[in-house]
């Protein structure tokens, strides 16, 4: 039986840069091997999450970032962690966050909700 992590989330941030990293991912038909090595996304065996950044048209500096997917043999929820936190606490001083939410559910347990609070993720309990 294989593991599934399911991943949803959003991030509302302003860059002045215009440059915004969300890392590098894979497609599950990848066969280079040293792509799925080099991945900054977390990656399960077919592929990793997909993350994008639309701009936001009525304010130029402003970028929705969306990140989800469903992430087969793969059950490390700090993994998740750590990749938000490169979305957002990593970024800084170079983006502001003005909001934030992204849920996970690891192999079939219960969601963990996390919000973008005083600056860092908390989870909601």
């Amino acid at each position: 039986m294989s593991i599934w992590t399911h991943v949803q989330g959003m991030i509302e941030l302003s860059s002045p840069t215009g440059v915004v990293e969300i890392g590098k991912g894979v497609i599950g038909t990848e066969e280079d091997d040293s792509v799925w090595d080099n991945a900054t996304i977390p990656t399960g065996s077919e592929g990793s999450l997909f993350a994008t950044v639309q701009p936001v048209p009525e304010f130029p500096s402003k970028y929705i970032v969306d990140v989800w997917g469903a992430l087969r043999d793969y059950d490390n929820a700090q993994g998740i962690i750590n990749y938000f936190n490169f979305l957002t606490e990593e970024q800084k001083p170079s983006v502001f966050i003005h909001r934030g939410v992204f849920t996970m559910i690891v192999n079939g347990s219960f969601m963990r909700v996390f919000v973008w609070k005083d600056s860092k993720w908390k989870e909601i309990k």
